[in-house]
């Protein structure tokens, strides 16, 4: 009987330290995603292949803003841009990688821009 309630008690230990590492291991993401620092900048500012993508990505159309964005040691660059009347986001790495390019969707109460995700 002993051993059984040993057991049990190691597997009541065993659940509220597996709690606990999860537990820290969302916030610790949360604390990440917080740290995530962005810097408007201008087109002459990116590298050359970043600015490459985005100038072709935005099809010859006037970019709106650039930003430089860094989280977690890793940097890219995000533009926007109207192609055909719609605002377009272009995320890309600063070695010219495309990420995402979005299709903002405006918000119908207060005229704002929201990405939609479709195009991840």
């Amino acid at each position: 009987m002993f051993s059984f309630n040993l057991k049990l008690a190691l597997l009541g230990l065993l659940s509220a330290s597996a709690t606990v590492t999860v537990g820290g291991c969302s916030s610790g993401r949360a604390a990440r995603e917080e740290d995530e620092v962005e810097t408007v900048v201008t087109l002459a500012d990116l590298p050359p292949a970043a600015r490459a993508t985005i100038e072709r990505e935005a099809m010859g159309h006037a970019i709106t803003e650039v930003e430089r964005e860094e989280q977690g040691g890793r940097i890219t660059y995000s533009a926007d841009t109207m192609i055909d009347g719609k605002p377009y986001d272009i995320e890309v790495t600063e070695a010219g990688v495309l990420l995402t390019k979005e299709l903002e969707e405006e918000d119908s109460e207060d005229g704002s821009a929201q990405s939609s995700d479709s195009a991840r």
